[in-house]
This record gives C-alpha cells, sequence and structure tokens, in this order.
C-alpha cells in the first residue's frame, strides 16, 4: 500500500519540472550568509523566478528577522500539530516564500518516511518553485553534511580574512574526503573590490587544487557597503531599500549569472529531489 501511494505521488509531479536547490553554507558564522540567502532570493524574485527560503540555521534561525516578518509556526509545528503547509510558510513577496525551519529539523529523523513524503511532495513537488535555497548553519556537523547531500548545488559564503579563510577550506576539505558534491559555488561577501574578490577566490583556489579533488567557481562577490548593516537593523533585504547600492549592484549581477544561464546549474526532476529529501532526513 505504501508502495503504491508513492508511486501515485511521482505521477502527479509534472515531468518536464524542474527545481535547483542549493545549499548554502560558510565556514564559520559572521560573515553575511543569511543575508546574502535573502537578498539574492529578493534578485531573481524580481527576475521573475519562483523561489523558496528555507531556514535550515538549526538553533539561531533568523531568516525571518532579517526580512521583517513575524512567523508564527515553524517545521516543527506540520508533524506535531498538523499544521499545513501554508499555514508554516511565510509569503514574503509574490512567488517568494521563507519556510521557517529552526529546530524543526532535528525532529525530521523521528517521523515516518511516508509523513516526510507528503510533505516534500506538498511543498516542492508541486512545482511552484524555479530555486529553493536552503540556509543552512555556519561550521561542520551531520546536518549540515545532509542539506548538502540534499542539494543540487553548493553555494559557500565567506569574506576575505584570514580566519575566515581557513575555516571555508576546512569544511570545503570535509565536503571534499566525503565526495558529497564536485563542486562548489563561492561569493566572497564584504569585500573592498572585485581584485579583493578574485585575489580570494585565486588564493582559496590554489590551495583546493593542490590538496582537495573539488572544483570551485567563483559566482561572485558583494562589497562592503555600510547600506547593508542599515538595512539590516531596519530589517529589510538591502536590495530592496537600497536597490542602486553597490552592494545591491552586486547581488543582481550574481542573480543574473544564475538566471541566464552564464553559470551552469544543476537542476534535478522534482521526484528526484524528493528521493533525496527522504533517503537524507527520514533515516
Amino acid at each position: 500500500m505504501k508502495d503504491q501511494a508513492h508511486e501515485l505521488k511521482l505521477k502527479m509531479f509534472k515531468p518536464a519540472s524542474t527545481v535547483c536547490v542549493y545549499a548554502v553554507v560558510s565556514g564559520k558564522g559572521g560573515v553575511g550568509k543569511s543575508n546574502i540567502t535573502l537578498n539574492l532570493g529578493v534578485a531573481l524574485n524580481q527576475a521573475g523566478k519562483r523561489v523558496l527560503l528555507i531556514d535550515g540555521d538549526l538553533g539561531m534561525a533568523n531568516l525571518d528577522i532579517l526580512a521583517g516578518v513575524m512567523s508564527r509556526h515553524t517545521l516543527l509545528d506540520y508533524f506535531e500539530t498538523q499544521k499545513s503547509i501554508e499555514d508554516i510558510l511565510v509569503e514574503y513577496k509574490p512567488g517568494l516564500e521563507i519556510l521557517p525551519g529552526g529546530s524543526g529539523f532535528m525532529s525530521l529523523g523521528d517521523n515516518r518516511e511516508d509523513e516526510l513524503q507528503d510533505f516534500v511532495s506538498r511543498l516542492i513537488g508541486t512545482g511552484r518553485y524555479d530555486y529553493v535555497f536552503i540556509d543552512a548553519g555556519a561550521g561542520i556537523d551531520a546536518k549540515l553534511l545532509s542539506f548538502v547531500s540534499v542539494a543540487n548545488e553548493v553555494l559557500l559564503v565567506t569574506v576575505p580574512e584570514p580566519t575566515a579563510m581557513v575555516d571555508a577550506y576546512s569544511l570545503i576539505k570535509i565536503l571534499s574526503i566525503y565526495e558529497i558534491k564536485p563542486r562548489i559555488q563561492l561569493i566572497v561577501n564584504q569585500v573592498s573590490s572585485r581584485r579583493e574578490a578574485q585575489e580570494t577566490y585565486e588564493h582559496l583556489n590554489k590551495v583546493i587544487g593542490t590538496f582537495l579533488n573539488i572544483q570551485m567557481e567563483l559566482l561572485g562577490y558583494v562589497v562592503s557597503d555600510p547600506k547593508v548593516k542599515a538595512a539590516v537593523h531596519r530589517q529589510t533585504p538591502f536590495s530592496l531599500v537600497h536597490p542602486n547600492a553597490p552592494a545591491s549592484r552586486n547581488i543582481r549581477e550574481i542573480s543574473e549569472r544564475l538566471s541566464s544561464g552564464a553559470v551552469t546549474a544543476n537542476f534535478g526532476t522534482l521526484s528526484e529531489v524528493m528521493h533525496r529529501f527522504v533517503r537524507i532526513f527520514g533515516s
């Protein structure tokens, strides 16, 4: 009976529908990972893409705070109190939604596989999103590796500081050792110029190329901009409140590279995404 129900759900998927799931990671906290995730989602949404942002930063969930929205429920409520997907999702803009995760992800493995299949099919299987970004916690742990395993692509955010680069390398090393993903896309945040971003990338890439079996591509950079901090205090994405600021232009350049196909992204079918999600979190 369970197999029949599962096959029925797969038949409900639109065969041509695909989605690209990004795990957004960083070697350490304080590099602006969540802010980059939020503003990149906003920029892609402004370009006509349907985007879901999943807050996977366990214990430090803050995507909704950065966006200035109030989330009454989290992922945990779906499984424990039978809240619907619509009750949990926060619509920030038409076509841009936030899924508050928080500690709810800690309980996914405690749920039966059929419940998890139903959740993922309702969330992603409808074909309502073009891009899904999982804002993973900083550092390295088993849950972060699970998020990376689920994703089609890995987006690493770092800053041009020695400690941040060392931590970024440590994270890349773990991904290489476990052969979870063959490549990483890099965004260098809080740089003074394009040149500093390029130098940061080249330094990291040289070390990676020497010691690790993994590819890294520079997706883009975001300059250090006082308007970013001002927007955080206002709990509004800087790309919305200061659309002409240098940092906002950088974010748009990155989103254009993604949406135009200038960067080859690994889109997967909806059923493939569901299979990976259930395999990782349903065990």
